[in-house]
């Protein structure tokens, strides 16, 4: 249970996730544009450069656009949620766009996003300026891929990440920085982030043709395929390619090499996940079977891997939960091969190696100092010291990789101490009530036991537990509205029920609670070591506040009720 926290930080923010190119003459990679060479298309990701995106588009679609959204129960609140591809709830609207001056009439615009980087007021979009018939075109772009950053402070995790990525020689999308204003009304700063699309695929293979999956929540196991999404050849109901990676996974050690060899380009993949491992991308698919790219190269069918969705790269240590420097292996093809010993060895040289060549502090400190440039001064003055603490931080990350990593190396590598997780998928493991009466402002006392009152009741798995001593506090903690209510359950074992949401959630109603801006959990603590704090439970169901405000002292009363939802891991 101890990486839920992780996922909670990553996705809701708040406070309570040798080398790739052609096989034929591969060309020096600059590191800012992936490609050697006059190319019309470099301008649209200079890195120099501010994009400059105008979006006009009728108000009331504009409302129905950004208030799409995915359902996170829908999605993963299923014990079959891996069955299928997510595919997207968004659709294409009618716009009129101009980048740089230049107006396209009557273009396609829709919302993106899985799950953290959803956004009503500022939602990531995608541009197609030729979905409505003929061909539009920016510098021979089509399409725009614009990054709300949400999740990035710093706003520069992207494409510092891929500009790392593509000095390993990997097949990596170019990055820059946008303004978007819709209707006149600023949204503020956006990655604008090189599309997965054959252009790409072309400047590093030299055939596009092949199968291109997305991989969300996806890993080469049984019950974990259905996640793959084809996007292309999405006519053919051919999906050989991944059942081969997966029966190949299912050979014994001494057989696991060669079963690999016809379908995967495995010394690619080692630069792809030491990578991944040095960028601390968390929410790739060494950590997390989430967010990345497969590309069935149809020169010799074997998958490369290709990196995409890095808004969750460059976390610092605190968010590792103690895990290892060296290493990420919760994917299943990881995990194979680092319990290997000649394989593990392989990987640890590919890692030491990237240390030596494309992760270069200097070179990754000057593009973050010119990006920052670019970005704060485009900025919300509001926003910029936030954003500038944010920076400090990715500066420290970048400094502390290469220590962090090279210290284990220097042991020949940490272990990798974790089992395959079960599934992404919540179940229903019980309910819970939790009644309340205390005040606003009350936060910060220092025995929640004893101030207030509070009565927890939890069914767990068809055994009731009942608190024997509660207490509850309110008010304001780190800039988060919520109601804590801890309850002893034996002499130093408690349960603690929590609600967060907006402070103007705080006034008499009732509001839904799941994983998202309103949201409710259940954790457990044993007071004996105060080690094991525990999230144990998101709680799917209702807020009740009887009495509540925000004014200091104001009466806190209500009730929390719901179904306890839990990931399979």
């Amino acid at each position: 249970m101890r990486h839920l926290r992780l996922a909670l930080v990553l996705s809701l923010s708040l406070s309570l996730a040798a080398c790739y190119g052609k096989p034929s003459a591969q060309l020096p990679d600059t590191g800012d544009t992936g490609e050697a060479g006059p190319d019309p298309t470099d301008q649209v990701y200079d890195p120099d450069h501010l994009l400059r995106v105008e979006i006009n588009i009728d108000e009331d679609d504009w409302d129905e656009l950004r208030t799409q959204a995915r359902d996170f129960w829908d999605i993963l609140g299923d014990e079959d949620c891996q069955a299928d591809a997510y595919g997207s709830p968004f659709t294409y609207f009618h716009s009129d766009v101009t980048i740089d001056g230049e107006l396209f009439t009557d273009v396609g615009v829709r919302k993106k996003g899985f799950l953290g980087s959803l956004s009503e007021e500022k939602p990531a979009l995608k541009i197609d300026l030729s979905e409505y018939g003929g061909v539009a075109e920016f510098s021979r772009v089509e399409r725009l891929t614009l990054n709300n950053a949400i999740s990035d402070p710093a706003y520069l995790r992207q494409c510092i990440g891929y500009g790392f990525y593509r000095d390993a020689g990997m097949p990596a999308s170019r990055c820059n920085y946008a303004t978007v204003a819709v209707n006149g009304q600023e949204l503020g700063v956006y990655a604008n982030v090189e599309p997965l699309k054959k252009a790409l695929l072309r400047r590093y293979f030299d055939d596009d043709e092949g199968n291109l999956y997305e991989g969300t929540l996806s890993d080469f196991r049984e019950g974990w395929t259905g996640t793959f999404e084809k996007k292309t050849n999405e006519d053919e109901d051919d999906w050989s390619d991944i059942e081969a990676m997966v029966a190949a996974l299912q050979a014994g050690d001494d057989q696991l090499l060669d079963a690999l060899d016809p379908i995967l380009d495995l010394d690619a993949f080692y630069t792809h996940w030491a990578a991944e491992v040095i960028s601390t991308h968390v929410d790739g698919y060494a950590w997390n079977t989430n967010n990345f790219y497969l590309y069935a190269d149809p020169a010799d069918g074997r998958f490369h891997f290709l990196p995409w969705g890095i808004d969750a790269a460059f976390l610092g240590p605190e968010n590792m939960e103690g895990s290892p420097a060296s290493v990420y292996a919760y994917g299943q093809l990881a995990h194979r091969l680092y319990s290997m010993d000649d394989t593990r060895t392989a990987y640890l040289s590919r890692l030491e190696e990237l240390l030596g060549t494309a992760w270069d502090e200097d070179t990754l400190h000057a593009r973050l100092d010119r990006d920052a440039a670019i970005v704060l001064d485009a900025l919300d003055p509001d926003l910029v010291s936030d954003a500038e603490a944010a920076i400090d931080s990715l500066r420290a990350v970048i400094d502390d990789r290469r220590p962090a990593i090279t210290e284990e190396l220097a042991e020949g590598g940490d272990q990798w101490p974790y089992e395959l997780r079960e599934s992404f998928c919540f179940q229903i493991i019980g309910e819970m009530t939790a009644t309340f009466d205390t005040t606003w402002g009350s936060v910060e006392t220092q025995d929640v036991f004893t101030y207030g009152d509070a009565a927890l009741e939890v069914l767990w798995e068809e055994e009731l537990i009942t608190g024997l001593s509660s207490g509850a506090v309110a008010g304001l903690s780190e800039g988060q509205a919520l109601v804590f209510m801890a309850s002893w359950i034996s002499d130093y074992e408690a349960m603690i029920a929590y609600y967060a949401g907006p402070s103007d959630y705080f006034a008499p109603g009732s509001v839904e609670t799941g994983f998202g801006e309103s949201i409710g959990a259940l954790f457990y603590i044993d007071t004996l070591t105060m080690e094991d704090f525990e999230l144990v439970s998101y709680v799917m169901g209702t807020m009740e506040f009887e009495q509540a405000g925000t004014e200091s002292g104001d009466a806190i009363v209500g009730t929390l009720t719901g179904e306890l939802m839990t990931w399979g891991w």
